[in-house]
């Protein structure tokens, strides 16, 4: 009934304006994971409220319509603060320790790999970080000179190139929405 709500709204508004909220298949009780398209859609709309809310959309944008279905508002998900803390911004010529930005993000739970290839995992070597958070559409290639952010470029995991981009800043968000 969500989808089908999305795409009639669809019908009216900018697609990119509607967005779904969805539910995980598994139920609380049971040890499944969610599907790593699921963690993204719901981190995408934790993204967007978070910034609609740190005032940083453009008021003239228009309003973003979100669709949930009650199953997924009854799943539990991260507080704003918690949220907030959780989120590291990545911005190229400013100061960052690499050491203490991966710890950060293994904490969080990215999976330490030796390349990054899916969703979820960060790796280090050298003065260079890889990250693919879920809310990206390809990994993040951080590179550092010293302390100091030089490049923040989108690679394709396949073979590791550097040729899907360049960005300027970039939220890193949790792999995950649990607390």
């Amino acid at each position: 009934q969500a989808a089908r709500l999305r795409e009639d709204l669809c019908q009216w508004l900018d697609d990119e304006q509607v967005m779904t909220f969805p539910a995980a298949d598994a139920l609380p009780y049971e040890h499944m994971s969610q599907g790593a398209e699921v963690i993204a859609d719901r981190l995408r709309v934790l993204q967007l409220l978070r910034r609609w809310r740190m005032g940083e959309v453009d008021p003239a944008a228009p309003v973003p319509v979100i669709v949930a279905p009650i199953k997924a508002l009854l799943q539990p998900t991260l507080p704003p603060l918690a949220l907030d803390a959780a989120i590291r911004t990545v911005t190229v010529n400013t100061q960052d320790d690499p050491r203490a930005l991966l710890q950060h993000w293994t904490n969080l739970g990215y999976t330490n790999v030796a390349a990054v290839e899916a969703p979820g995992e960060v790796s280090s070597r050298g003065g260079i970080i890889d990250i693919y958070p879920f809310t990206e559409n390809a990994p993040l290639r951080i590179e550092f000179f010293g302390d100091e952010i030089e490049s923040i470029r989108r690679f394709d995991p396949v073979t590791q190139r550097s040729d899907k981009g360049r960005a300027r800043t970039v939220a890193v968000l949790p792999p995950h929405e649990a607390p």
